[in-house]
C-alpha cells in the first residue's frame, strides 16, 4: 500500500483548487435579470403603452364622475321643487348610477391590469429559451443571475448580449384591447323643466 506524506497531500490540495476554479470561471456567465426585463424593447414598449392607457382610463373615470357631480347638484336643486316620492325615486336612481360607475370603472381597470399581466407573462415565458440559446452561443455551462452574486469579474456579465438577443428573437406581446370609446356611464336623458 502506497503512503503519502502530509507534505505531498498539502501540496496536492494547494494545486488542485486553482485548476478547478479556472474551469468553473470559464463555464459560468451572469446576466442581470432585473436589467434584462427593464431594458428589453418589449418591456419598454409595454410600459409606455400602459402609462398612456392608464391615463386615458383615469380620464374616462373622471369624466363619468363629473357627470354624476352635475346630476347630484341638479338633484339637490330639485329637492324643493318635486314631491318627496319623486325625489326618493331620483335619489335611488342616482345611487344606482353611482354603483354602476364604480362597477364599470373597476371592470375597466381590471381589464387593463389583466391584459398587461398577460403580456408580461409572455415575456417571462420566453426567457428560458432565450437564455438556453445565449448559453450555447457564449459556450457557458451555467448562467447565473448577477443580482444574486456577491462578487464577479465584469467580463462574465453578458446582460447586453441577452438584451440584444431578446430584442431580436423574443416575443412582442400586444397590449390589452380596451374599449375606451364606450363611456363608463351614459348621460341621463334630456330633461325638460327638471322632469326626466
Amino acid at each position: 500500500m502506497r503512503r503519502f506524506s502530509r507534505r505531498t497531500i498539502l501540496a496536492g490540495l494547494c494545486v488542485a483548487p486553482p485548476v478547478a476554479l479556472a474551469q468553473a470561471d470559464s463555464a459560468v456567465v451572469v446576466i442581470s435579470r432585473e436589467r434584462l426585463f427593464a431594458e428589453i424593447a418589449a418591456s419598454r414598449n409595454l410600459k409606455a403603452i400602459e402609462a398612456d392607457l392608464t391615463k386615458r382610463v383615469q380620464a374616462s373615470i373622471d369624466e363619468a364622475r363629473e357627470l354624476l357631480t352635475v346630476e347630484e347638484a341638479e338633484l339637490a336643486r330639485l329637492r324643493a321643487e318635486i314631491s318627496a316620492e319623486e325625489f326618493e325615486e331620483r335619489a335611488q336612481d342616482f345611487d344606482r348610477r353611482l354603483r354602476l360607475l364604480r362597477s364599470n370603472a373597476q371592470d375597466r381597470v381590471n381589464q387593463v391590469n389583466a391584459g398587461f399581466q398577460q403580456a408580461r407573462s409572455e415575456i417571462v415565458a420566453a426567457l428560458p429559451a432565450i437564455l438556453a440559446r445565449l448559453r450555447v452561443e457564449v459556450g457557458a455551462a451555467v448562467i447565473v443571475n448577477s443580482d444574486q452574486v456577491l462578487a464577479m469579474d465584469p467580463s462574465v456579465d453578458v446582460t447586453d448580449r441577452a438584451i440584444a438577443l431578446f430584442d431580436a428573437e423574443g416575443p412582442r406581446p400586444l397590449p390589452p384591447d380596451v374599449d375606451l370609446d364606450t363611456p363608463l356611464l351614459s348621460p341621463l336623458a334630456d330633461t325638460v323643466n327638471g322632469e326626466q
